[in-house]
């Protein structure tokens, strides 16, 4: 009802477009209403407000979507939130276990009604017998998102960004709900289209396209060892023999898919920008950069600690409980198990979490030489990097502007020959930030800031003591004086801590 009279213009003709979003934003109630109901009816239709959902995608019209943003919160427990804590976005680096714990708004992860909502949701856009909207309807979101500043019936720019941020938060949103309610990242993979397909049949921008498919990415598997999976190392004894072979990786999901080599990705990759752009980039690093996550870059410690600190807290304070009755004690039991458990969990992945981010380490040092090595225009190398692959990556979440950071971190850590840290920082704040902060929607800007407070602060950790920057910087390629010389002279440390980086318009300094 609230939808139709916000359409109706008999009923509503003085209400504009940048209004009406507002308007069904009070839907929350119903919303959370309808939530109940579908959990004491499970018989209740849910399929059409997402038919009626995709027929408002394909006019054009995106304004609808905060309904879905709810009954994703609302049944499934998934929430998009620009406004996380230092905490909560140290745990998004993390595993499963701890991103639940940090982001979980108040519901227990083995919440039955919880559960049991979450399957209706799925069930309703991937039914059995009837035509599956759970992809159509996320390439719609895709798709629009690309346009709605160019179609966007407001005459504000701000109403525009605020349309494209609610898009985009949707997206997210929806992306996140279909990986965490498929019962395996294998069946994700079978619904989702290739990235060939994303890409030039649907017209998704490169970065839309990798966020849909990363997750697949993940089934890469080596051939010489069937339980080792991309972004992971192979064994000692394989990698030696497979290195510099492509072919070793393999994508296989099952028919009706064919499978696809790793150098038949390199391939897609290699048309998703133009030719001039391989002068300065590989496809190599291309791919990886959009393929990694946070997750196997980083390990939060701290908040591991942190929450393992929580866990045993909590036991202890069960244990201080006086109540000898027997419902006191069967209950008292039951949350020892709960506690036991999510600290058993936290305690082994994190020690798997510490492997995966040694393991991916040891596969981007064995193949680091050759992502910048064959590039003939050495020269363009930091501007195309922060073009085709930060700008577009640090400005689309919180999470993924601190693993942009993370990202040209190892790529100086590891010594990436060509690539050059002072360079690189230089066109950041030098030539390309201004543009781009008025570039940015008011959510963007803000990712942009996190990316930038990243790079900042370990430029200036480098700044604070010589023993570190000889540490950490001395011998590196990405302090060389002549950076299309990786072997050349290095920026000695007097030297580094008398750049002042400054901007275009001379009025911001760094």
């Amino acid at each position: 009802m609230c939808i139709l009279v916000c359409h109706n213009p008999v009923v509503t003709p003085q209400l504009p477009g940048d209004i009406c979003p507002l308007v069904l934003l009070s839907c929350d109630s119903y919303i959370a209403a309808r939530r109940k109901w579908c959990k004491k009816y499970p018989s209740m239709e849910l399929r059409g407000l997402f038919q009626y959902l995709v027929n408002q995608l394909k006019k054009g019209s995106g304004i609808e979507l905060v309904l879905l943003q709810e009954l994703i919160q609302q049944m499934a427990n998934v929430q998009y939130t620009e406004n996380m804590t230092e905490e909560q976005l140290d745990a998004m680096a993390g595993s499963e276990t701890l991103r639940y714990q940090a982001t979980s708004f108040g519901a227990t992860r083995n919440n039955k009604a919880l559960i049991k909502s979450t399957n209706r949701l799925r069930d309703s856009l991937l039914p059995k017998d009837e035509p599956k909207l759970a992809i159509p309807l996320l390439l719609l979101i895709a798709q629009h998102r690309s346009v709605v500043v160019i179609e966007a019936d407001s005459p504000h720019i701000k109403m525009v960004c605020e349309q494209l941020d609610r898009c985009h938060g949707s997206l997210l949103q929806y992306v996140e709900f279909l990986c965490g309610a498929m019962t395996s990242v294998n069946s994700y993979a079978q619904l989702v289209p290739d990235l060939h397909d994303l890409i030039h049949l649907y017209h998704l921008e490169p970065e839309v396209a990798f966020l849909i498919y990363r997750p697949v990415m993940r089934l890469f598997r080596c051939q010489t060892t069937s339980d080792v999976f991309w972004p992971l190392d192979c064994d000692e004894s394989s990698s030696s023999s497979a290195q510099g072979k492509e072919g070793e990786l393999i994508l296989d999901i099952g028919p009706p898919r064919k499978p696809v080599t790793w150098s038949d990705l390199l391939e897609t990759v290699r048309t998703v920008l133009p030719a001039k752009a391989w002068n300065s980039l590989s496809p190599d690093l291309y791919a990886t950069f959009w393929g990694l996550t946070l997750y196997d870059l980083y390990v939060p410690r701290n908040r591991y600690e942190s929450e393992i600190a929580k866990q045993h807290a909590a036991l202890k304070a069960l244990e201080e409980l006086s109540d000898n009755s027997n419902s006191a004690i069967t209950k008292r039991k039951k949350d020892k198990e709960k506690i036991q458990e999510s600290l058993d969990k936290l305690t082994s992945e994190l020690q798997k979490h510490e492997e995966n981010v040694a393991s991916v380490r040891r596969r981007l040092a064995r193949e680091k030489d050759n992502w910048l090595s064959s590039c003939p225009d050495t020269l363009k190398i930091n501007m195309e990097f922060l073009q085709r692959c930060i700008f577009p990556r640090c400005t689309f979440s919180m999470p993924d502007a601190v693993y942009c950071a993370m990202f040209v971190h190892t790529l100086h850590s590891l010594g990436t020959p060509f690539f050059n840290t002072v360079n690189h920082i230089d066109v950041l704040i030098c030539k390309t930030l201004q543009p781009m902060i008025c570039c940015c929607t008011e959510y963007e800007v803000g990712r942009l800031g996190r990316f930038l407070f990243e790079t900042l602060k370990t430029a200036y950790y480098w700044k604070s003591d010589e023993s570190i920057y000889e540490r950490e910087c001395g011998n590196m390629p990405g302090f060389a004086v002549y950076y299309r010389y990786p072997n050349s002279q290095r920026v000695t440390y007097s030297q580094f801590i008398k750049v002042s980086w400054q901007s275009r318009d001379n009025n911001i300094k760094y």
